[in-house]
């Protein structure tokens, strides 16, 4: 069941899922983490608002923090804005 952990401010919200973490911008879903695991959507630079709020949310200083672990392939792009895991091997 799906609850809300937490508003860090109107229309940005930490859910919980079972042992999953969600940040939801709006009505799309940002990140999902489930154990070491990190997934992002595409548009986890979408805004200054969003990049405002997935800073604060992974608990870093700048987006190139969250940038380098995409790169280094920590943290992956797999997800759409409803949390769906994105199959790239059609």
């Amino acid at each position: 069941m799906l609850k809300v952990k937490s508003f860090m401010a109107n229309n940005q919200a930490i859910l919980n899922e079972g042992d999953k973490v969600i940040f939801q911008s709006y009505n799309s879903v940002i990140a999902v983490v489930e154990g070491d695991k990190v997934s992002l959507s595409k548009d986890y630079r979408f805004s200054k608002t969003t990049i405002k709020y997935v800073c604060k949310f992974f608990d870093v200083a700048s987006i190139k923090e969250i940038d380098a672990r995409v790169e280094s392939g920590e943290y992956l792009i797999d997800i759409d804005n409803n949390g769906q895991k994105i199959n790239f091997n059609m």
